[in-house]
């Protein structure tokens, strides 16, 4: 897609609102560097240049025997995607190599110098939100910022000595990058919230791994990368879902006619099929372009009369009412009747992780994958299949099912692929056992597969961070950090 100078000009003033409407155009990765660097320049307008790091300290004065001071900067240590795969990872640190500061950017909301933190907040469940919030305060040091001038919290964050300070918003809503400009700490790294650069030159690093960002996209890229040794995407599902996946597993494990009695009750208590293959969709509706809800429907009218699709979606919103009109218009066009097209309520996030466990296969979006969402599919066991394209945002699903041996079978180059793929999966007699085959493999590497593995993820983060310290040590300017490959993967990588 070709942009001209001025549509740049226009899409880049507005990139946090229309971040996610540019990806779903699948306009690839440098055309998004483009906006982002342009949005970033007139985010720094009426600001000093960004400053330089400091001066690395003497060696005398290094790391040698002491802990790296590591700063996580957010809006979102509340009820949060971001918080939700996070809060119980602060407690994993070994202190003997991190001190782990949690920066917290949320108390802005009351601010009226920071509306988009303020329109952020209103979204959120207080009561949720405050237990998440307090969690993460037990599991590290605390420091509110949010309410500060950006010198004021740059200088709060230098009084802390964090060395590596991490972002975890992007330009998302809450974000306060004008904290960043001031070069808060010595090394500034982008992770997890964001899905794409930030086009800001006071940020030195994007972490990420090689499936989800290989080498060769380095250049759709304004940080240097650090690559993971395995999936990037830290979760903490082993210890807030094992109740949820126990249950799942123990019906299964008492035989196939049992998993299914399980699950018939569950559907039939939330308006769900009891009968049928239940193929759904767990990702937000801006995700969900026409052209991929279109191959859906193709796919599940091929699988025959008892394939039925799931959408949940927050009823009460008037955007979801209408997408939900639109969306049985459109399946009965396709030749998918309405009473196939099930449409439930939103719910939260403990429950909504037990429901992943209902569907009997989720069709993943494109250009932007599941994200968190994948995690929580997979967690309950669900296969989950996805397209994997050239942008960030398009592979992060694929790193997901990599850190599981399933990218082989389970991700599709291109949208015939993803089309044939899920048509065999939804049809017959055969598509109902290669999905149990599937459902048996990823309950069984859940367990011990990297994927779910938070202290190997929690330790892969701890290393990238001290490389890019060492980096900055030695004097030296930032440059791609790949660490070594992972140890060899548990035995039967093929489902």
């Amino acid at each position: 897609m070709k942009f001209t100078r001025l549509r740049l000009h226009v899409c880049a003033r507005v990139l946090p609102c229309v971040c996610a409407l540019v990806q779903t155009l699948d306009v690839g990765g440098e055309v998004f560097r483009a906006l982002a660097h342009a949005y970033a320049r007139g985010m720094a307008r009426g600001l000093n240049p960004p400053s330089p790091p400091p001066p690395p300290p003497r060696r005398a004065e290094g790391m040698a025997g002491k802990a790296l001071a590591l700063g996580y900067l957010s809006s979102d240590f509340t009820a949060h995607a971001t918080t939700h795969l996070l809060k119980g990872v602060f407690a994993l640190h070994d202190p003997r190599r991190v001190r782990a500061i949690c920066l917290d950017l949320y108390a802005a909301a009351s601010s009226a110098a920071h509306p988009a933190s303020a329109a952020s907040a209103s979204s959120l469940s207080k009561g949720e939100g405050s237990s998440w919030h307090n969690e993460v305060a037990q599991h590290c040091h605390l420091v509110s910022v949010g309410a500060l001038a950006a010198h004021e919290g740059a200088a709060v964050i230098q009084r802390q000595h964090v060395q590596v300070l991490i972002d975890l918003n992007g330009w998302t809503a809450g974000h306060r990058s004008d904290i960043l400009h001031q070069r808060a700490a010595p090394i500034q790294a982008l992770y997890l919230g964001y899905p794409a650069t930030t086009g800001a030159p006071y940020m030195d690093y994007f972490i990420s791994d090689p499936t989800a960002t290989p080498p060769d996209l380095a250049g759709h890229f304004s940080e240097k990368l650090v690559l993971l040794r395995t999936c990037y995407y830290v979760n903490d599902h082993a210890r807030y879902h094992e109740k949820e996946a126990r249950a799942f597993e123990a019906a299964g494990a008492a035989g196939s006619a049992t998993r299914r009695a399980h699950s018939q009750a569950d559907r039939a208590a939330l308006g769900l099929p009891r009968d049928g293959t239940l193929v759904a969709n767990f990702n937000q509706l801006y995700k969900v372009t026409p052209c991929v809800f279109d191959e859906w429907m193709r796919a599940i009218a091929r699988g025959g009369e008892d394939a039925c699709f799931w959408q949940p979606m927050p009823k009460d919103s008037p955007t979801a009412r209408g997408a939900s009109s639109r969306m049985l218009a459109r399946a009965r066009a396709l030749g998918v009747a309405a009473h196939r097209v099930v449409i439930t309520n939103n719910t939260n996030i403990v429950e909504f992780v037990r429901r992943c466990g209902l569907a009997d296969l989720v069709l993943d979006t494109f250009p932007i994958n599941a994200h968190t969402v994948a995690m929580d599919v997979l967690w309950m066991g669900t296969p989950l299949l996805t397209r994997t394209g050239e942008a960030f945002s398009s592979r992060v699903a694929s790193a997901i099912l990599a850190a599981l041996g399933l990218h082989g079978v389970l991700c599709a180059r291109t949208l015939e692929d993803f089309s044939a793929i899920a048509s065999r999966l939804i049809a017959g007699r055969r598509g109902q056992r290669e999905r149990e085959k599937l459902r048996r493999a990823i309950e069984h590497r859940r367990w011990s597969w990297p994927l779910f593995d938070r202290a190997r993820q929690v330790e892969n983060v701890e290393t990238g961070a001290r490389l890019m310290w060492e980096v900055y040590e030695a004097g030296l300017a930032p440059h791609h950090i790949v660490l070594a490959s992972q140890a060899p993967l548990p035995s039967g990588s093929s489902a």
